[in-house]
């Protein structure tokens, strides 16, 4: 590889068969890799991540990933770097629960299923049950009482003895780094208020497209990015028309968090379609390197 910057993609997949076939087959791919294959992946791509953190000019401090499962990226050392070695706030997505009442207290319609997510702190102090699609997420106390059979303690695991030549911080350090977060323990929050997500997907291309599973969650979760993109491009397009002595123009709208795809490098396809509800990537790091979108 050139570089943590410049990825090598190589044998992307033909996306001539259909979304399902698709979603199976790059599905299939990635549980394939071996164990060895997936261990060194992960490593790498956390050394890509780490250097994409060290080249922001303001580091974000709220972080959302996911629990990697079938194959996916492990995010398990990216979770044990940050929580050893930084000041990050690190969240997971948490659906509306079925039947009970949501995240955020409110009921549910009984039968209905969960159309909305948003974001829990995750600290190792965290308390997980399974949503209705068997993925631990961390709760509040709302809905504790509902869960009390499910409840499991996330463990963490020291995967990684040392990254970049860092040594990891003993528990003693650890824990009083992990007390003094603001986020030890709040409510839920949502898509807007967070600065970086790294986010699970089945394949991409490389414009920026992302395949999910197909449920629209995280569609949903950052449709203000798509407003906000029309808005820039409008904005953009009004003020290279405006005289020199013309009013300035509101402030751009926010555009944050950053949306980084996490995934294998098999996962890449020629092209994907793309809806216009779809919600693209900003950056994508595979074991290969980072790719930036925009």
């Amino acid at each position: 590889m050139n570089s943590p910057f410049t990825p090598n993609i190589e044998n992307t997949t033909n996306t001539s068969m259909s979304t399902a076939k698709l979603r199976t087959h790059i599905r299939s791919l990635r549980r394939s890799l071996t164990p060895q294959q997936q261990a060194e992946h992960a490593h790498q791509a956390l050394t890509h991540l780490i250097s994409y953190l060290e080249h922001q000019s303001t580091p974000p401090q709220k972080i959302a990933l996911f629990l990697s499962q079938d194959g996916e990226l492990d995010t398990q050392p990216v979770i044990d770097y940050l929580w050893q070695n930084t000041d990050h706030a690190l969240y997971l997505p948490v659906l509306e629960r079925p039947n009970t009442t949501n995240t955020a207290g409110a009921p549910n319609a009984v039968g209905q299923p969960s159309t909305k997510m948003c974001f829990m702190c995750y600290t190792p102090e965290s308390v997980m049950v399974k949503n209705h699609f068997n993925i631990l997420e961390p709760v509040t106390p709302t809905v504790m009482e509902a869960a009390r059979e499910q409840v499991v303690k996330p463990t963490l695991k020291s995967t990684l003895a040392s990254v970049k030549g860092e040594t990891m911080k003993p528990d003693s350090e650890k824990n009083s780094a992990l007390n003094n977060k603001a986020c030890v323990f709040q409510g839920p929050v949502e898509g807007c208020d967070l600065d970086m997500v790294l986010m699970p997907l089945v394949a991409f291309d490389l414009q920026g497209n992302r395949m999910g599973m197909g449920g629209g969650y995280y569609d949903r979760a950052f449709a203000f990015k798509l407003q906000a993109d029309s808005q820039t491009k409008s904005q953009t397009k009004s003020q290279s028309t405006q005289p020199p002595n013309s009013l300035p123009q509101s402030p751009a709208p926010k555009t944050v968090p950053q949306l980084i795809g996490w995934a294998h490098s098999c996962q890449a396809v020629n092209q994907l379609n793309s809806e216009v509800w779809d919600v693209p990537l900003d950056s994508l790091i595979t074991e290969k390197g980072l790719i930036e979108f925009k």
